[in-house]
């Protein structure tokens, strides 16, 4: 007799509040379901043993605590048979279910769904459920798409798609996405523009509203949660003074108003459109406030440095990023890349200006001088035809370790067999056990790896993409560029920079156009470690206190070398002691 499982779930609260509603409603299905296999089958078909209810979580992943419990029933063999009302109540995923009735299959138990009266053990139905799935995921992603389309169309109607309220405003009785103006907060509002006109410092306005114990908007959200309702910050007036809602507007994918317009699909586009509400503060005070608050912005930091590469170098030595600080002198003010925390490197810190002048000097030479523009062409279409794919590499490291630990075991299992001395085979067991399960570990790695190595393409190098790249760092363009643009910029073509305590520099630079944000944000796509030919001086570097060696002491040219390894080559710049900087990858 089967040992039946059913599986129910629903996604919203309101849902699971509702005795009446879709859970009942879904066991009361499979529980008749049940007895009428049994009808047929003289009460010996299956015996319901377990009821598993997820109650407000979602269908799109499988972090749900009773879903993982009917899976662990499986595998304990409690359970040998799952019955759900329909697909999506079990996973709206087709990997997450095809994984699911792969699972059920290996343990040997059946899977029926009531939605199109099928299981498991008919090739038919496993074909017929890999299809359905397909279907309803595309089905969800174009309602997906469907609703980003319609944010974006109501967006540029200067309609809202929820957020938190402001200050001056109440949601519109009746039309959705838009606002009213709440007149004694709209007071409020053009007394704060008025102070801050006329004074020209958040800090006024600070006062006036301290003065007359004015607080931030007041809010409860829909679960009933209190938000608001505190004291104003520097932050938060700055916020209001610089927020367009004041004057009728209302930016759009605000986001991306840096990037490249041209770039980007329509949905993604940067908008500033007439809003669907009236009014606070006229264009004009608007506009001047905003000017004041640049102007403040620029005296506040005339003397900072612009730190383009903070956070793209990193400290060789350590692993750690390196981030732009300063420290003011005698006379004037000193700029440097150096850790963030606490550190035991040899060099704590690097002098900003002059690593930026090395690396830009060194990058910008080969768009200036075509023989070691050819030769560095050459270079990377000869990386893109001879690199090793990655996997491959590390699953033939992986068997040789294999092998050495195989080697290892039989020779424990030799001295055990010729030893007399009970102690030494005890302590020669223990080892064996170990070495045993660093073996089954060592297994399930090439067993991953062989599988990634199957589907690995060879590295490819587009040469073209990488000399663009490096036209935007050099371009008139780039200089111009605010901050955040420029480091945008430069992490688009740089993927990392190595430095170490030995003056060696390693850039790695990404190789491919189309390869997504996502995977460039997250570092799992390689770049290639740019090749270089010339000579180069050593770079001055700061020691422990912030002070740094003179160029005139550290003024012996050092040549460039040209460092391989699995597919990457490397700049190096200068030093008497210089050693291959570990590879990127």
């Amino acid at each position: 007799m089967r040992k039946v499982g059913i599986y129910c779930r629903v996604s919203t609260d309101e849902q699971a509040k509702n005795k009446e509603g879709s859970i009942k409603s879904q066991i009361q299905r499979l529980k008749l379901k049940i007895e009428e296999k049994n009808r047929y089958e003289n009460n010996k078909w299956g015996k319901l043993v377990g009821i598993y209810k997820d109650e407000a979580y979602s269908g799109k992943n499988t972090d749900r605590p009773q879903y993982q419990k009917l899976l662990d029933d499986v595998r304990r063999n409690k359970i040998d048979t799952v019955i759900v009302t329909e697909l999506s109540r079990l996973s709206r995923s087709v990997t997450d279910f095809l994984n699911f009735v792969q699972e059920l299959e290996d343990l040997g138990a059946d899977f029926i769904c009531l939605q199109y009266d099928f299981d498991t053990t008919s090739p038919a139905g496993k074909v017929f459920m890999t299809i359905i799935m397909a279907l309803a995921q595309f089905e969800r992603e174009l309602t997906a798409e469907r609703i980003k389309n319609n944010f974006h169309a109501r967006a540029l109607r200067g309609l809202l798609n929820g957020g938190t309220p402001i200050l001056g405003f109440d949601k519109h009785p009746t039309q959705s996405g838009s606002l009213v103006i709440n007149k004694d907060e709209a007071r409020i509002v053009k007394k704060m523009y008025q102070v801050f006109l006329e004074s020209g410092q958040i800090s006024e306005v600070l006062k006036y509203l301290k003065s007359k114990n004015i607080k931030n908007k007041a809010w409860t959200s829909k679960t009933g949660n209190n938000y608001g309702g505190k004291a104003f910050t520097h932050s938060t007036v700055y916020r209001l003074l610089t927020n367009p809602f004041y004057m009728g507007k209302r930016e759009v994918n605000k986001e991306n108003k840096e990037l490249d317009q041209s770039t980007l699909k329509t949905t993604e586009k940067y908008h500033f459109v007439d809003a669907s509400w009236e009014k606070i503060i006229n264009e004009a005070d608007f506009k001047k406030a905003s000017k004041i608050l640049e102007a403040n912005k620029a005296v506040k930091h005339t003397a900072t440095h612009d730190f383009i590469l903070s956070g793209l170098l990193t400290c060789d030595e350590c692993g750690q990023p390196l981030f732009g600080q300063s420290a003011t002198g005698k006379t004037n003010k000193h700029y440097y890349y150096g850790h963030s925390k606490k550190s035991e490197c040899k060099v704590k810190r690097y002098p900003a200006i002059e690593l930026e002048q090395r690396i830009k000097k060194h990058l910008f030479s080969i768009l200036n001088n075509q023989a070691l523009k050819d030769d560095f062409i050459s270079i990377l279409k000869e990386l893109s035809t001879n690199s090793a794919p990655e996997y491959k590499g590390e699953l033939k490291a992986k068997k040789r370790e294999e092998k050495l630990i195989q080697g290892q075991i039989n020779k424990l299992i030799d001295v055990i067999a010729s030893s007399d001395m009970a102690g030494s085979v005890d302590a020669i067991v223990k080892r064996l056990k170990d070495s045993e399960k660093e073996l089954q570990n060592i297994q399930e790695q090439i067993a991953e790896l062989e599988i990634k190595a199957s589907n690995e393409e060879p590295q490819t190098i587009d040469p073209d993409f990488v000399i663009e790249n490096l036209k935007q760092l050099s371009s008139e363009r780039f200089r111009k560029f605010k901050l955040q643009k420029k480091r945008l910029v430069a992490k688009s073509v740089i993927k990392n920079i190595n430095i170490s305590p030995d003056n060696l520099i390693q850039i790695n630079v990404w190789t491919q156009e189309n390869k997504n944000k996502d995977q460039r944000n997250t570092g799992d796509e390689k770049g290639v470690i740019l090749p270089f030919l010339k000579a180069g001086r050593t770079l001055g570097v700061a020691n422990a206190s912030g002070g740094g060696r003179s160029e005139k002491k550290a003024k012996k040219n050092a040549e460039i070398e040209t460092l391989v390894t699995e597919g990457s080559s490397s700049i190096a710049v200068g030093g008497n002691n210089r050693r291959p900087v570990k590879p990127i990858t």
